[in-house]
């Protein structure tokens, strides 16, 4: 059975995308999720709201009775949503700032999670598996996407572009300003012609969505388990994903910030003095890292950089990378800092944003360069996780834009 394949999805119409599609979930604060739903009952979010209730109050556990499941079918039945067309793959473009990317969003057997198709490259907590499971399990549909890479294929990437030489199908803004493109691929020839081209590629890796695939794994081994007529083809075995060639993407790093109240500037500069040589620079804005292996400081208004504590001779393709070598050579010896996933000193700070410690209530921020592509594929080629909070891959998908329903209507 291939490993993707075409689906009929449920697309906004075109008068009512830009109300329905949500940002980036993981960009929103409770703040903006409030003021993004409220007043606008076309809203997306409406459906992926945390709460298990009915329309009429009190909880529920009965997917036709909760208020996600309610939102998403008046949805459908009002028109807002399109009823599907014949399965089909969909060309997916987002022009976001100076970020321009083109993938194809399509139905992923989840069974590559588990037979090294489809790689990974962080840890998942089961706590959030667990929300997420239970979203599957309340509302029955996949509308937010998991952002899959794979290694560059000329062919294809040559059938996506001949397939955009039309206008496209759906066009519209998001409310965050982010430009949308869908082109619906239901033409049997061209349907035929890319599932051609997404059959030779080996493997697809995670980018964005770990724990989202991992729930809908949880979900389709539990559907199957109840199911005693299981025959691999149903819409329980699939998630929904977006898959993006490899130089369709930016990553952006996540620089680490350490609370201490009981350490100065100055003294972090003398300890970190004695481990690696500190250049100091104009600003706190210059301690940007310019090439791997370099990394930031700011400290006390002051910024620095240095070249950081080489990996030990053999480093597999995950300790060989700078924030492994920024943990093993300057936050665990200088601050005592041995478990970067639970230690509430640690703060991270996704690339782009303020460098400044006062802004993140920290002494010292410490600044990394993007990782790129090819080290998250050779870490996830050797069985390996990065370390936390390693990545930040753009462009993000939106979520509500691409519906397919569990469970037939």
């Amino acid at each position: 059975m291939s490993l993707v394949r075409p689906f009929a999805a449920h697309l906004p119409a075109p008068a009512y995308a830009s109300a329905v599609v949500s940002p980036p979930l993981g960009r929103l604060t409770t703040r903006e999720w409030l003021e993004l739903s409220e007043g606008n009952p076309h809203s997306y979010l409406h459906v992926i709201r945390t709460e298990v209730d009915t329309e009429e109050g009190g909880a529920d556990q009965h997917l036709e009775h909760t208020s996600g499941r309610l939102r998403l079918l008046q949805l459908i039945d009002t028109g807002v949503f399109l009823p599907p067309s014949r399965p089909a793959f969909y060309v997916y473009g987002i022009d976001e700032g100076d970020i321009h990317a083109v993938g194809i969003v399509a139905e992923v057997d989840v069974a590559g999670y588990t037979d090294g198709r489809i790689l990974r490259h962080e840890h998942t907590r089961t706590a959030t598996e667990d929300l997420l499971l239970s979203h599957l399990r309340l509302v029955g549909a996949h509308s937010d996407p998991v952002a899959l890479t794979y290694r560059s294929d000329a062919a294809l990437e040559a059938v996506v572009a001949g397939l955009r030489l039309r206008p496209p199908d759906l066009a519209f803004q998001a409310v965050d300003g982010a430009g949308q493109q869908v082109w619906v691929v239901d033409d049997p020839t061209h349907v035929a012609l890319l599932q051609e081209r997404l059959d030779a590629i080996d493997t697809l890796y995670i980018t964005d969505g770990h724990h989202r695939c991992a729930a809908a794994l949880r979900y389709a081994e539990g559907r199957r388990r109840e199911n005693t007529g299981h025959r691999g083809d149903e819409p329980y075995n699939f998630v929904l994903a977006a898959l993006f060639g490899e130089t369709e993407l930016r990553l952006r790093e996540f620089n680490r910030c350490v609370r201490s109240d009981d350490t100065t500037p100055d003294e972090i500069v003398a300890a970190l003095g004695r481990t690696v040589r500190l250049d100091a620079v104009s600003s706190p804005e210059a301690a940007r890292p310019h090439r791997a292996g370099e990394a930031g400081l700011v400290t006390g208004g002051c910024g620095y950089r240095f070249t950081l504590p080489p990996a030990a001779a053999g480093a597999n393709p995950a300790d060989a990378l700078d924030a492994s070598r920024l943990q093993t050579g300057v936050l665990g010896p200088v601050f005592g800092i041995t478990d970067p996933r639970t230690d509430r000193r640690l703060h991270y700070v996704a690339g782009g944003e303020s460098v400044h410690p006062a802004h993140h209530h920290c002494v010292a921020c410490f600044l990394l360069h993007p990782t790129t592509v090819t080290d998250v594929m050779r870490v996830a080629d050797a069985g390996l996780v990065m370390p936390p909070k390693s990545t930040w891959f753009e462009p993000k998908v939106r979520g509500g834009l691409f519906v397919t329903l569990l469970d037939e209507l």
